[in-house]
């Protein structure tokens, strides 16, 4: 199995920062796993418009139609612990063991995006800094990834 996030930008937070890293060292002992940030787009002008359709570019770059990608998506898809953990198992036996999530900046994705990716993901009903929502989904990986394999860790 090996999954990747793939983001824009770096924590701005050390206690952050250090709790992702600890998800995702346990993950690699688990599976493959890897979490690439890309550069940040900076929006000029209050356009973000201009700078959707950039990061859509590199959206672009790093989509494969081979693998399942998710989207982590505002109001969309909410799953519990358990039943996210079955849909990347069954993800894993239709399309194969590569799985990636994205992690869009503050403005979302362009509708492009979303249609061209269906498998949209919400962590909660609740607004979280990007930050928080890449510690929140790393953990959420762990979590599944150890109620495959009886890992106990999932109470």
């Amino acid at each position: 199995m090996k999954i990747k996030i793939i983001s824009f930008g770096k924590p701005k937070y050390p206690f952050l920062s250090a709790g992702i890293l600890e998800y995702e060292n346990r993950l690699k002992n688990l599976v493959s796993f890897s979490n690439e940030s890309l550069k940040e787009v900076p929006v000029k002008n209050g356009n973000y418009e201009e700078s959707l359709k950039k990061e859509e570019i590199e959206i672009l770059k790093k989509h494969k139609k081979s693998v399942s990608n998710y989207l982590l998506v505002e109001n969309s898809q909410f799953y519990s612990s358990v039943e996210f953990s079955k849909s990347l198992e069954n993800d894993m036996l239709k399309r194969g063991p590569e799985i990636h999530f994205f992690i869009g900046s503050p403005y979302g994705f362009s509708n492009k995006i979303k249609e061209m990716i269906p498998n949209h993901l919400s962590i909660s009903k609740m607004t979280f800094t990007h930050d928080m929502a890449r510690f929140l989904l790393v953990e959420q990986i762990y979590r599944a990834i150890t109620i495959q394999k009886n890992i106990p860790y999932h109470n």
